[in-house]
């Protein structure tokens, strides 16, 4: 028997006793897995019987174009390729006798083994359990279960749980990035249990940001740690837009990229928010045919500065959890063993975060609120668009019968521009710049009703703040 396939299939296959592997005659053990002669003597193979008695030895699951089987020893799914699985329906076939496999054999069952094996929806369905190396973690009630394979886990998180442990040097490390902002710790806090969990409704993008020297890679290497690098990738924002590279993401629990500089790159904001909400996705593989696959990874950056975008919607800033890492760290207070400590209070660190995670179930979802985090990204948001910062600079709601006609907005804008380096802005022909401005009102919950008076174009129902 190969032993490389021997191992394949010593880590999946269900225990089974001896008699049933090895015992009885050659002909009863080729009887059970299909194979019989026919009238001229030749051995032949019944896929149907073959599958059925593969499917009895191994736990299988198809989803989404893609083979998932039970490693039974690390209690979770995974991936498997075509060829792998050749691999151990070939050492099934060995174990009734020694080199009886011939390709011809594969051919055929191989596709009745696509028709036969179990499809399901989505692996990973049961949002409250927790796959840690020593059972399956109810989130609920903290109770330790066994591993199954009824749970369809893929994602197994590098550590076992223990209730007793504590993480004293993280939680200095904590209060000591986060500057003793309470607010600001309990949203790491929440951020962290969720990206360890299954769950997946936020449907945001977290964004660490700041220069450097200041505690953001210790992070991104501790959730790193206690998810595994086994399950995570690392995309930059401008990787989003190659399908190949996308297919990196099948599987994943988080995708975590430090980008230093990328103002200057644009946003891929159509793809982003695609993936960042879970959308189906086509991906390709090379050699493979295309697949499409739900993102169910969430997604996490490290970066200096934010990018551009001319995406100016609700719906992509909506996206966006951005958190400031303000603290910069001099030489003499930086800690080169810091990472080395932390990584012996992992158990400890995972339960401050399901602390957090319990507090985000219990406030329906909702991030802790963060003044800075909210002027993080409202900051964001006006460099991104200036319109939105004149708007809210210089206008207010004001009563039915007032208005502003597009001919004096254009003047208070020019001299805005003027004011506060924005030439660019004032250059937009109007077909651009007037789609945008009700944009931005509409954003702001202003009213964006545009009437024409004498040939002039009359927004209803705004007027110019005290001092405009």
């Amino acid at each position: 028997m190969n032993p490389s396939a021997s191992s394949l299939l010593d880590n999946y296959s269900i225990p089974v006793n001896e008699e049933v592997l090895e015992g009885g005659s050659l002909s009863q053990r080729l009887e059970k897995r299909g194979f019989y002669y026919d009238e001229h003597g030749k051995l032949r193979l019944n896929s149907n019987i073959f599958v059925a008695y593969v499917l009895y030895r191994i736990r299988l699951k198809y989803c989404k174009g893609i083979y998932y089987i039970y490693h039974r020893r690390l209690g979770k799914y995974q991936e498997i390729s075509n060829d792998d699985l050749l691999r151990i329906t070939r050492e099934i076939i060995h174990e009734a006798q020694d080199n009886l496999y011939h390709s011809s054999f594969s051919n055929e069952y191989m596709r009745v083994l696509r028709l036969e094996t179990p499809q399901v929806e989505r692996m990973n369905p049961n949002k409250l359990l927790i796959n840690v190396k020593n059972g399956m973690l109810n989130i609920l009630t903290s109770e330790l279960m066994p591993h199954s394979s009824e749970y369809y886990s893929t994602v197994q998180l590098d550590l076992e749980y223990d209730p007793e442990a504590e993480p004293s040097r993280f939680l200095q490390y904590i209060s000591e990035v986060t500057l003793g902002d309470g607010e600001l710790a309990e949203l790491l806090q929440e951020v962290v249990g969720y990206i360890l969990s299954p769950e997946t409704r936020i449907q945001k993008a977290f964004f660490l940001v700041g220069g450097g020297s200041n505690g953001k890679g210790i992070l991104t290497r501790l959730i790193t740690l206690l998810v595994g690098e086994q399950n995570v990738s690392n995309l930059t924002l401008s990787d989003f837009g190659d399908r190949f590279r996308l297919a990196n993401l099948v599987g994943k629990a988080v995708n975590i990229a430090a980008e230093n500089e990328i103002g200057h790159r644009g946003l891929h904001s159509e793809r982003f928010k695609q993936l960042v909400a879970g959308d189906d996705v086509v991906v390709e593989r090379k050699y493979q045919e295309p697949c499409s696959f739900t993102p169910t990874c969430k997604f996490l950056f490290a970066v200096n500065s934010l990018p551009r975008t001319t995406d100016h919607s609700h719906g992509l800033y909506r996206r966006l959890l951005l958190i400031p890492f303000d603290r910069q760290f001099r030489d003499e207070e930086q800690d080169k063993e810091l990472i080395d400590q932390l990584k012996g209070e992992l158990p400890g660190i995972l339960n401050w975060a399901l602390k957090g995670l319990n507090r985000l179930m219990e406030n329906d979802f909702n991030f802790t609120t963060s003044e800075k985090a909210e002027r993080l990204l409202s900051r964001y948001k006006q460099e991104q668009n200036p319109l939105l910062a004149f708007v809210r600079a210089s206008i207010v709601s004001g009563s039915d019968q007032e208005g502003l006609f597009r001919s004096e907005l254009r003047k208070a804008l020019h001299v805005w521009c003027t004011n506060n380096g924005m030439e660019e802005l004032m250059k937009l022909p109007g077909q651009k710049l007037w789609p945008m401005f009700k944009s931005v009102l509409e954003s702001l919950d202003l009213p964006n009703e545009e009437k024409q008076y004498n040939g002039n174009y009359r927004f209803k129902g705004l007027k110019w703040k005290d001092g405009c």
